[in-house]
């Protein structure tokens, strides 16, 4: 059975569009994106669907139903997405892969956090240290939805140095943690948004340029990990 392929009614440019291509894109959900006029008053089209109110955009057509808003669409598509072990983080970029071998996915990730001008201060181990800390077996029993967890400390040192002479007291909130986990031989690797890391200050148009640039290179990151996926969310 082909999947639905959705259809985004939007306009580049538009900031509440582009939340909602990026949602889409993170799914890997297949769309169309159709572009409107610019002014309103020339879309009197898109008020003949049904769910359809007014001619603002984004609109998503899904099957029969018709979503209009960006927040009303993005809920639309996390509910549409349904419940998964590692859940679907808003905060995050999260890849779903099919890779069997969880030390070659650590490494591929590894690998493209580097060429993508990241380093890797630290790992942790959480799935060895919360099995340390308890019975033999234990993290497979509780329902914790993981048998291998680990985290990675990353950075870009240059963005790194700007930020703190920035905000000294920017360190509170870095390095960037992304997370290699492993469930049930799904292995699924999720790298925080950085601009989402760094919303407490978003008064701060310096700190949040340099978020962005952070962003940019693990978005760019994230697209290297080159292995076959299942229900996808890519950047």
């Amino acid at each position: 059975m082909m999947p639905t392929i959705l259809s985004l009614y939007q306009r580049e440019g538009c900031p509440h569009c582009q939340r909602v291509r990026e949602e889409l894109t993170r799914q890997n959900l297949p769309f169309e994106s159709l572009q409107v006029a610019r002014l309103p008053v020339d879309r009197p089209d898109l008020t003949a669907h049904d769910g359809v109110s007014s001619r603002e955009i984004p609109i998503l057509r899904d099957g029969d139903r018709w979503i209009q808003g960006s927040e009303e669409i993005l809920l639309h598509l996390r509910e549409r997405a349904g419940a998964h072990w590692f859940g679907d983080p808003s905060f995050a970029y999260t890849r779903r892969l099919s890779a069997p071998d969880f030390q070659h996915a650590a490494r591929k990730v590894r690998k493209a956090l580097e060429e993508a001008g990241f380093r890797v201060l630290y790992e942790l181990d959480m799935g060895a240290t919360l099995e340390k800390s308890s019975e033999p077996g234990s993290i497979e029993r509780s329902g914790a939805g993981f048998t291998k967890y680990l985290i990675l400390g990353i950075c870009a040192t240059e963005i790194a140095h700007s930020l703190l002479a920035e905000e000294p007291a920017a360190g509170l909130l870095f390095p960037c943690n992304v997370v290699v986990a492993e469930s049930a031989a799904e292995i699924v690797v999720s790298a925080v948004d950085p601009v989402a890391l760094f919303k407490t200050v978003e008064n701060r148009p310096a700190l949040t340029e340099l978020a962005k640039r952070t962003r940019a290179r693990m978005v760019q990151a994230m697209g290297r990990i080159e292995m076959p996926t299942h229900h996808a969310r890519t950047p």
